[in-house]
Parts: structure tokens; C-alpha cells; sequence
């Protein structure tokens, strides 16, 4: 028996069918995980932080964020005065180092962050507001 291109083809599509098989009996036995279990509930809280967002867009004036020596000086608009909420500072590269710190506006709107015990590289900072019954969510990259 002698090996001619009738026989090559013969193989290549046993050996098609065999592998297309295979793909189909592996793939029975996956279980596509979600990120989260519940995540109809999880859309509505970023639908949520969305609105947040477009609710600071929408501001006349965006609160300030300065590094001044050694501190992070917030400069909020008068018209947020008494607002309440926090400051969170993420870090990307290490979630150990992540913290939060509450708002506390003095009589010039402004809050200072001391970053005396803060590392230094690429942080993210969130701060996450509200004044009367609105909301408001300002996301910034910082590097300290």
C-alpha cells in the first residue's frame, strides 16, 4: 500500500473530527465562574457610582487636589461647605497600603492629607461625597 494525497487527506480529517470532538467533550466539563455571584445587583451600584460621576462632572467648579510640601491639600467649592463623606487612596500595586480618610473641610474649604507615613509612587485617589441629598464621585491619579 503506498501513502498518496487521497490517504493525507484521509487523515487530516479523522484527525479533525477526533480534536473537534475532544473540544466539545473538554468544554462539558467547564463551569464559566462570574466575577461576582450576584452581579444584576452589583450593575445597579455601578449604575449607581455612574450617576455620582456625572453629578461632579456636572459641578461649576471640580474640587482641587495639590501636593503642597508634605501634605495633599483637597480644595472643595464653597457651595459643597458641610458636605460629608471620605477620601479613599488606593494603591495599585499594594492593597496593604490602602486607606481612607474621613472629610473634614476647615473654614476655607480645604482638607490636608499628611503624607509623611505615605510611600511614594502612583496612588489613586477617591473621594466619594455628599451634600443634602446628591451625591458625588471624583476619581484622580496621583503620584506622590
Amino acid at each position: 500500500m503506498k501513502f498518496n494525497w487521497g490517504w493525507g487527506i484521509g487523515i487530516f480529517y479523522s484527525l479533525f473530527v477526533i480534536s473537534m470532538l475532544a473540544v466539545v467533550y473538554m468544554t462539558t466539563f467547564y463551569k464559566p465562574d462570574m466575577v461576582s455571584d450576584d452581579y444584576y445587583r452589583d450593575e445597579q451600584i455601578f449604575q449607581e457610582q455612574i450617576d455620582k460621576s456625572i453629578n461632579s462632572r456636572n459641578l461649576e467648579v471640580q474640587p482641587k487636589i495639590e501636593k503642597v510640601d508634605n501634605y495633599l491639600v483637597f480644595i472643595f467649592p464653597e457651595i459643597l461647605e458641610n458636605s460629608t463623606g471620605e477620601i479613599s487612596f488606593f494603591r495599585p500595586s499594594d492593597e496593604r497600603m490602602d486607606f481612607k480618610v474621613d472629610i473634614n473641610l476647615n473654614s476655607e474649604f480645604k482638607q490636608l492629607v499628611n503624607l509623611e507615613n505615605v510611600a511614594s509612587g502612583k496612588w489613586k485617589i477617591k473621594l466619594n461625597w455628599k451634600k443634602d441629598s446628591t451625591e458625588y464621585y471624583l476619581e484622580k491619579d496621583v503620584f506622590l
